[in-house]
């Protein structure tokens, strides 16, 4: 973890510490230990560092992804105290890239409660709430731009999302779910009869249906 000296910005004694992993190489509980003894948000700012300005100085995170860690890492820094943490959508950056601004958006945006737990509970984080129904089509959207694809494991946004096995999960989709796609993302599960539609699956498509 490096963060260099951070020029003043426009109020006296306001500055901005970058926490950066460029290399991509941080562990999330390695980086909490390093950066102890580390204020919760809700006890007010973190401390100031030797080389890192005053009480007002603002920690930002620029984390990368080469060890696929990154959105733990991210988390766990403003779990730390960090305020501003760069992402970008799809996690589109060099090499393995950058924590995805959809799933950072999502959970931090989704429940209320879980998100406390990360920037404490007197935490503001937002000036407006996202509308998180609207994270699949602006991710579809930048997908056609940039031709970085949406496949059916891509957290948040992909094509699995409101998907289900056709086991017990079927019928107890609650059970199995961390959260329902359609009230949190707006995307209605669909259910794709074939050859292999156990009794199950058609009395339960039946019933939706209205034919039960």
């Amino acid at each position: 973890m490096s963060g260099g000296r951070a020029p003043r910005r426009s109020r006296p004694g306001g500055r901005i510490r970058r926490v950066d992993d460029g290399p991509g190489r941080g562990y999330g509980r390695t980086r909490r230990h390093r950066r102890r003894p580390a204020a919760r948000a809700d006890a007010g700012p973190v401390p100031a560092r030797r080389r890192g300005g005053g009480p007002d100085t603002v920690l930002v995170s620029h984390l990368h992804n080469d060890l696929g860690l990154v959105l733990a890492n991210t988390l766990a820094a403003l779990e730390s105290g960090v305020r501003v943490a760069a992402c970008s959508w799809l996690g589109m950056a060099e090499r393995s890239g950058m924590v995805a601004t959809e799933q950072l958006l999502f959970l931090l945006g989704h429940d209320p409660d879980k998100a406390a737990q990360v920037l404490g509970r007197d935490a503001e984080p937002w000036w407006t709430a996202p509308d998180l129904t609207r994270l699949p089509g602006i991710a579809r959207m930048v997908s056609a731009e940039t031709g970085v694809p949406l496949t059916v494991t891509t957290p948040v946004v992909g094509t699995g999302v409101a998907t289900i096995s056709t086991a017990t999960p079927f019928t107890r989709p609650r059970t199995f779910q961390p959260y329902d796609p359609e009230l949190h993302l707006g995307l209605a599960p669909t259910v794709v009869l074939t050859h292999l539609a156990s009794r199950r699956v058609l009395r339960a498509v039946a019933e939706r249906l209205g034919g039960v």
